[in-house]
């Protein structure tokens, strides 16, 4: 795993992370103590029946993880080779949350006669609930890796079929956006909102259950909206990165109007996960299969397949489109510590489109800001490149809305922040250091 770098200067004061222990009934604790073991029992029951070359100990301990993750158990290290780099990840969160709790026992011996505190004693415990929640989830998936891999290779994905259902479901909605993809002229803010929308579907959400209910944008809420000042920027970029996020219909939509800016003349370098996470993240090899799918839809999609493939074969001067895959991008790494390799790449291009909700995390840190804080005054100042993020929100960390927003959000019932429904197209243009 690659160094981490950091922003320039002195990193900001942040609001602690989110975590299980945030209080039961909250989004995050029903994520750890309900859908993260459902993720992983629906995982061991696929793979029952769709991989039956796969052995029965894998699918056994799939169901003990499962298990130990809804009875909140201490986290152990991994032992794989392959995972080793996330250990220190473990170590560090231990210690950091050992010597608050520390803090918090002596505090409420001081104001409470003794008594020790409910949160301190619960941080020390080292568990799934109690640890960071964007490191727990994490780890969850290098777990199912170290169960996996040394018995169906290194190069199996226990997702694959996931990731090919989702897609199958997709086409139908994929056919009626291309053609509105394919006649979009100069102006990239109607292609900008329907990436968006591709986001909302999120294998992830739905504990592994493949459903078309989110392939429709006509009940959706666009809480905070910069397309008019992104649209530009990106329609003059020569270079951009695209963080991708799902399989299925926002992986085929992404690369439909990654196809436009191609045609436009703008490089993209499309960056993905290197292993299997979150159940339908995009991988390396989840691409040609996408383009196959684009090839094969209608003849929008087969004009795009070509775009793409003609642009990854492009020489020098020509608008060229690759794939890199990197360890950040499935490492509890916070956006403020992107390795220096990462950096470089954001810091060389014009524009960053970051896709989806767990890349978002990683841009906010899965922290407790306000959602009022300022984007590129406070969460992002490290951003070493305009970042665009477009995300429905499937999770509690959120900034940079006005109050009128929030308010909007709010009147829309609890849920509002992690059902999905509601959007965000937000521009995060913090200065570039000379």
């Amino acid at each position: 795993m690659a160094a981490a770098g950091s922003g320039e200067g002195a990193q900001p004061l942040r609001p602690p992370q989110l975590r299980g222990i945030d209080g039961k009934g909250t989004f995050t604790h029903t994520s750890l103590a309900v859908r993260l073991p459902s993720i992983v029992k629906e995982l061991a029951e696929r793979l029952r029946l769709n991989a039956p070359g796969v052995p029965s100990g894998v699918i056994d301990e799939l169901r003990r993880l499962a298990d130990r993750i809804a009875a909140d158990e201490p986290l152990a290290e991994l032992k794989a080779p392959f995972n080793s780099d996330y250990n220190q990840h473990l170590r560090s969160a231990v210690a950091a949350d050992a010597a608050a709790a520390a803090t918090e026992e002596a505090t409420a011996a001081a104001v409470l006669g003794g008594t020790k505190g409910e949160h301190g004693s619960a941080l020390a415990r080292g568990s799934w609930l109690s640890l960071p929640w964007w490191l727990t989830e994490h780890w969850a998936y290098r777990c199912i890796l170290e169960i996996v891999r040394p018995r169906c290779g290194d190069d199996f994905d226990p997702f694959q079929w996931h990731k090919k259902e989702a897609t199958d479901h997709a086409l139908g909605a994929l056919r009626a956006d291309l053609p509105t993809i394919a006649a979009s002229g100069k102006d990239l803010a109607p292609l900008i909102v329907r990436s968006l929308w591709g986001n909302r579907a999120d294998l992830s959400l739905t504990a592994g259950v493949v459903t078309a209910e989110h392939h429709s944008a006509t009940d959706a809420v666009l809480l905070h909206d910069d397309c008019a000042a992104a649209a530009p920027l990106l329609a003059s970029a020569r270079s951009v990165v695209w963080v991708l996020d799902n399989c299925g219909l926002e992986l085929l939509v992404d690369l439909a109007v990654v196809a436009r800016l191609l045609a436009r003349g703008t490089s993209v370098a499309l960056h993905c996960k290197p292993d299997p996470v979150f159940v339908s993240d995009v991988m390396p090899k989840d691409i040609p299969l996408a383009i196959e799918a684009l090839r094969g839809c209608c003849k929008e999609g087969a004009a795009a397949a070509a775009t793409l493939e003609s642009a990854m074969a492009a020489g020098p001067g020509a608008a060229q489109l690759s794939v890199l895959a990197h360890d950040y991008y499935v490492s509890p790494a916070e956006g403020i510590d992107m390795p220096s390799d990462v950096r470089a790449l954001y810091a060389a291009s014009d524009m960053v489109v970051v896709k989806g909700d767990a890349n978002y995390r990683r841009v906010t840190g899965d922290r407790h800001w306000s959602a009022l804080a300022s984007m590129a005054g406070q969460v992002a100042p490290w951003a070493p490149a305009p970042l665009l993020l477009l995300r429905t929100l499937k999770s509690g960390t959120l900034a940079g809305l006005t109050e009128a927003e929030l308010s909007a959000g709010e009147a829309l019932g609890p849920d509002w922040r992690v059902s999905g429904k509601c959007g965000v197209i937000q521009l995060v243009a913090a200065p570039r250091s000379e």
